[in-house]
């Protein structure tokens, strides 16, 4: 299995083309609706990529911090980022199972895309809980279980999606509650290694801290 960082870091300049053939902005459209920002809320978007999420909250909250662990991704994120909106944004490097923010920093946390990174989802999960504030949001979308082996290789995932019934434990277990899971309304498209077209669903997970 490829190492994310090394992936995300040598796919960077190219990873707004690959992800537009994955998925489309319908995904982070569900979860700016579900969430309930507004423009009083302190968000984070852990594992920020390029800032596909981060682009689209900024404009509507107070303020955004975007985290990730490729300095590739984050340089990108923060030269695509408008002239308007970079007083509001900023960018910190770092990794979701200890994620470089104070406990009840934000009060909204988003993660699209990004637990099936993760080496430990649980505690990836419970330090989204740890940073956000009492009464604030943890939301996630992420890929439903699939058996697609060669993601591992290809994509450096380390879980092939998630049974949205772990999650929803996962978030409990964090110490959210009110939790909702869901589709997303949306797929993720992809090519296997003979060409064959693959659609995978994919989910949102949402508990109040």
């Amino acid at each position: 299995m490829k190492d994310s960082r090394e992936y995300f870091d040598s796919v960077a300049p190219e990873w707004d083309r690959i992800r537009e053939g994955y998925f489309s902005s319908a995904v982070r459209d569900k979860a700016i609706e579900l969430a309930g920002i507004n423009s009083e809320t302190t968000a984070a978007d852990i594992g920020t990529g390029t800032g596909f999420m981060l682009e689209a909250i900024a404009p509507l909250v107070k303020k955004v911090i975007g985290v990730d662990n490729s300095t590739r991704m984050l340089s990108i994120a923060q030269s695509k980022l408008p002239e308007k909106l970079r007083p509001k944004v900023e960018f910190r490097l770092g990794e979701m199972d200890h994620i470089p923010l104070k406990d009840k920093e934000v009060n909204a946390v988003f993660a699209n895309m990004a637990l099936h990174h993760a080496a430990d989802p649980l505690k990836a999960i419970k330090e989204m809980s740890r940073v956000c504030a009492p009464g604030g949001v943890v939301f996630i979308t992420d890929l439903d279980e699939h058996p697609h082996e060669w993601f591992r290789q290809e994509m450096a995932d380390r879980w092939l999606g998630f049974q949205r019934q772990q999650v929803r434990e996962w978030f409990l277990s964090a110490g959210l509650k009110e939790v909702e899971v869901g589709s997303a309304g949306c797929n993720c498209r992809c090519q296997d290694v003979k060409g064959k077209a693959i659609s995978l669903s994919i989910f949102y997970t949402k508990g109040i801290k």
